[in-house]
């Protein structure tokens, strides 16, 4: 007669299971770290948002660089520009405006407070950062 021996497919059974429970875990872990990455990075966009870009003068285009090339120093002396030159720079100048408004209305990073974006520690976790850095 054939015998199976049935406690090794027992075991077996027992171990998927385990290993089924240990994965269902190590997802409920993996949400919860999600969620708190997630929370903490909210938090740190409030702290310290980007910053704008610097500006930087963009290329003149082709039609206007044109136009200015064919302007005489007569006509740069008394602001005489052509017209297409003059609305290029009319633009670069309120973009550049534009820009400075947004460097000036943007906090310097590190300058929030850490409570106001919600980072605040108990006096006794705050006291051993202190401590272990050297203050």
């Amino acid at each position: 007669m054939n015998m199976i021996n049935h406690s090794h497919f027992e075991s077996a059974d027992t171990e998927l299971f385990r290993l089924e429970k240990e994965l269902e875990q190590a997802r409920t872990r993996r949400e919860r770290a999600a969620k708190v990455c997630g929370k903490v990075g909210r938090r740190c966009e409030k702290l310290y948002p980007p910053r704008p870009s610097t500006w930087k003068e963009p290329d003149m285009p082709e039609d206007v660089r044109t136009a200015f090339n064919a302007m005489t120093i007569a006509d740069m002396a008394h602001n005489k520009r052509p017209a297409i030159y003059a609305a290029w720079s009319k633009q670069i100048e309120e973009q550049k405006a534009e820009n400075k408004a947004l460097q000036d209305a943007a906090p310097p990073n590190g300058k929030r407070s850490t409570a106001k974006a919600g980072l605040t520690l108990p006096k006794k976790h705050s006291t051993r950062f202190a401590t272990r850095n050297g203050k």
